[in-house]
Protein backbone atom coordinates (compact mmCIF):
# COMPACT_ATOMS: atom_id res chain seq x y z
CA UNK A 1 0.00 0.00 0.00
CA UNK A 2 1.27 3.42 -0.96
CA UNK A 3 -0.54 6.84 1.32
CA UNK A 4 -0.93 9.38 -0.93
CA UNK A 5 -0.46 12.29 1.69
CA UNK A 6 -0.79 15.75 -0.05
CA UNK A 7 -0.88 15.03 -3.47
CA UNK A 8 -3.45 15.60 -6.50
CA UNK A 9 -5.07 13.04 -8.10
CA UNK A 10 -3.63 11.21 -11.08
CA UNK A 11 -5.35 9.53 -13.41
CA UNK A 12 -2.31 7.97 -14.59
CA UNK A 13 -2.29 5.88 -11.47
CA UNK A 14 -5.52 3.55 -12.84
CA UNK A 15 -3.49 2.85 -15.70
CA UNK A 16 -1.49 0.86 -13.46
CA UNK A 17 -2.05 -2.89 -13.86
CA UNK A 18 -2.92 -4.77 -10.31
CA UNK A 19 -2.86 -1.23 -9.04
CA UNK A 20 -6.17 -0.53 -6.58
CA UNK A 21 -6.86 3.20 -6.16
CA UNK A 22 -8.75 4.47 -2.73
CA UNK A 23 -8.98 8.08 -3.16
CA UNK A 24 -11.26 9.77 -0.22
CA UNK A 25 -12.38 12.65 -2.00
CA UNK A 26 -10.88 15.22 0.54
CA UNK A 27 -9.24 18.25 0.05
CA UNK A 28 -5.47 18.16 -0.72
CA UNK A 29 -3.57 20.00 1.77
CA UNK A 30 0.04 19.31 2.99
CA UNK A 31 0.20 16.45 5.23
CA UNK A 32 -3.23 15.24 4.44
CA UNK A 33 -3.48 11.27 3.66
CA UNK A 34 -6.30 11.94 0.41
CA UNK A 35 -5.82 8.25 -0.46
CA UNK A 36 -4.13 5.36 -1.29
CA UNK A 37 -2.61 2.97 -3.43
CA UNK A 38 -2.87 -0.91 -3.27
CA UNK A 39 -0.84 -3.16 -5.31
CA UNK A 40 -1.90 -6.94 -4.68
CA UNK A 41 -0.22 -9.94 -7.11
CA UNK A 42 1.01 -13.11 -6.41
CA UNK A 43 4.49 -12.71 -8.10
CA UNK A 44 6.43 -10.19 -6.74
CA UNK A 45 8.50 -9.49 -9.80
CA UNK A 46 5.05 -8.18 -11.21
CA UNK A 47 4.87 -5.77 -8.26
CA UNK A 48 8.11 -4.78 -8.45
CA UNK A 49 7.64 -4.08 -12.14
CA UNK A 50 4.44 -2.17 -10.51
CA UNK A 51 6.29 -0.34 -8.45
CA UNK A 52 8.37 1.50 -10.95
CA UNK A 53 5.63 1.92 -12.92
CA UNK A 54 3.84 3.86 -10.37
CA UNK A 55 7.52 5.42 -9.10
CA UNK A 56 7.28 7.50 -12.52
CA UNK A 57 3.90 9.23 -11.62
CA UNK A 58 4.50 10.04 -7.83
CA UNK A 59 5.95 13.39 -6.63
CA UNK A 60 9.68 13.16 -5.50
CA UNK A 61 8.74 12.73 -1.93
CA UNK A 62 7.71 9.18 -2.07
CA UNK A 63 11.10 8.28 -4.68
CA UNK A 64 13.18 6.60 -1.48
CA UNK A 65 10.12 4.68 0.06
CA UNK A 66 9.44 3.34 -3.38
CA UNK A 67 13.34 2.52 -3.76
CA UNK A 68 13.03 1.15 -0.29
CA UNK A 69 9.94 -1.08 -1.12
CA UNK A 70 11.61 -2.23 -4.56
CA UNK A 71 14.71 -3.20 -2.79
CA UNK A 72 12.81 -5.27 0.23
CA UNK A 73 11.18 -7.59 -2.37
CA UNK A 74 13.51 -8.07 -4.49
Amino acid sequence: MVNLIGTNHNPKWLNIPFAQLHWYGKEVRAGRKVGHINLSHPNRAVIIQQLEKLRTELPEDYQSGLNWAIEKLK
